[in-house]
């Protein structure tokens, strides 16, 4: 054997095994730097459950349109530790019509939450990523009527005991998401108060405020779209 067949003997196994893994083996993917995350959100909340025994959410505030912000921290890709306050701005539920179609009065209602929340990305570095969500927080729900001299204000606060969230992030440029997402919470109501200051329906100025003995559960299903800004390309 000559020595140049001798050198093509030895190097034809290399070339062949470099090949192969070449073509197998992929190079690992790069990660994102850790960094913070905001997020805004808009949707729809249906209201479920009571207020207290006996009566329903959903006699006071028919509905909302939720203003939702997320600031957190990422970690790792996988990831997002923060904060969530949402503004809903209610729609005035059945029982308060009559009050609310006179003539000359305005009413309202809103609901704030705010609580700390945690996101787990399935794939973070892909162009659709499925994510899942938990939190924990606080609740305040108001109803107004003012007219006829008079203003009427109605007000509701507990825990949430639990907000389940799930979506779905888009990548839409680069560290951009947006896409559609849904939640669930469970709360309770512990205290209220109702004021109502001037005009004859009052008779004068008073307030009443205190716990809800008996207590009840409610759910707000909340159902839209989230954009944020992300460390993650």
């Amino acid at each position: 054997m000559t020595s140049a067949n001798c050198r093509q003997t030895v190097w034809l196994p290399i070339v062949v095994a470099a090949l192969a893994l070449s073509v197998f083996v992929k190079p690992s993917t790069a990660r994102a730097e850790p960094g913070f995350e905001v997020g805004a959100r808009l949707g729809y909340g249906i209201p479920l459950g009571e207020v207290a025994e006996g009566s329903d959410l959903s006699d006071g505030i028919s509905g909302q349109i939720p203003i939702w912000l997320d600031v957190g921290y990422r970690p790792m890709d996988e990831l997002m530790i923060g904060l969530y306050f949402q503004y809903g701005i209610g729609f005035i539920g059945g029982s308060f019509d009559e009050v609310c179609d006179l003539d000359g009065v305005d009413c309202s209602a809103s609901d704030i939450r705010l609580g700390v929340q945690a996101h787990y990305h399935i794939s973070p570095l892909e162009q659709l990523d499925p994510w899942i969500g938990l939190g924990v927080g606080y609740e305040w729900i108001s109803f107004g009527a003012e007219g006829m001299g008079a203003e009427i204000t109605t007000t509701a606060d507990g825990f949430e005991f639990l907000n389940l969230q799930a979506g779905l992030d888009i990548s839409v440029a680069e560290h951009f998401k947006l896409g559609p997402f849904l939640s669930f919470s469970l709360g309770q109501f512990g205290s209220a108060s109702f004021e109502c200051t001037g005009g004859p329906a009052c008779g004068g100025t008073g307030s009443i405020d205190g716990d809800i003995e008996e207590k009840g559960m409610h759910q707000w299903l909340v159902i839209g779209v989230r954009g944020a800004y992300t460390p993650t390309p």
